[in-house]
């Protein structure tokens, strides 16, 4: 795997999806144009995930590919509801499908092995997973701009520790231990398909986005905190 390479590679992705968020906030709701976003973020997804692939050197292990299985799956269900404008049951149920196969990624990582390169792989999977809930959140469920936000603050994380001078590509920032960020993804995850459920309120749909986008503002403040704390008592040279 090349640093240098992957790094280009989530500077990209993090000046890309961020102009691309800004430009559907400009829309601010369901318009005609939903259907062909939500299709055109869909290519741009699998795209950018077939060079992640490449680059990470992935595809050596079964999580890998039950990483790749759950994003196609989600990438497939959030196509159909494009297509049908809107999300019926049978389209949520498979949204929750494709949402508790990071479960079976997971266990197949513990049950057969997992690499540095397949939790990266699976970091960015979730990342790709979030943007789509999100999306289809905005555009087709009607829940708050500000859900936008939740896929933009990764992004605003990578540009903000490239700026800095630290990573942004570590899935355990936090000298391996990410059990805070997990959970807090897990709970992201369940609000976001909270937000997509067909016969809620809109005012649920507004709480549940907006709490998720308090949690997620915390996890990646805490991960930034402790990064640039970490740089500032290692010991200078020379």
């Amino acid at each position: 795997m090349s640093p240098s390479r992957l790094n280009r590679w989530l500077l990209v992705q993090a000046l890309f999806w961020t102009l691309a968020l800004l430009g559907v906030g400009w829309i601010a709701g369901p318009s005609p144009a939903t259907g062909w976003i939500l299709a055109a973020a869909q290519a741009v997804i699998w795209v950018s995930f077939a060079v992640l692939w490449r680059l990470v050197g992935t595809g050596t292990r079964v999580a890998d590919y039950a990483t790749l299985a759950r994003l196609l799956l989600l990438g497939s269900i959030v196509a159909l509801i494009a297509w049908q404008g809107r999300v019926t049951w049978w389209l949520w149920a498979g949204l929750l499908l494709a949402v508790l196969g990071d479960l079976v990624d997971g266990w197949c990582a513990r049950a057969f092995g997992g690499s540095d390169a397949g939790a990266l792989l699976d970091m960015e999977a979730d990342q790709f997973a979030t943007l789509n809930l999100a999306l289809v959140a905005t555009l087709v469920s009607g829940a708050g701009l500000w859900t936008l936000l939740l896929p933009g603050l990764r992004y605003a994380f990578i540009l903000a520790m490239r700026a800095a001078g630290e990573r942004a590509d570590d899935p355990k920032p936090q000298d391996g231990d990410n059990r805070q960020a997990r959970l807090i993804c897990a709970v992201v995850m369940s609000l976001l398909l909270i937000c997509n459920l067909p016969t809620l309120a809109t005012p649920l749909r507004w709480a549940a986005s907006g709490l998720a986008v308090l949690l997620l503002s915390y996890s990646f403040s805490s991960d930034a905190r402790f990064l640039l704390r970490k740089r500032r008592r290692l010991p200078t040279t020379g």
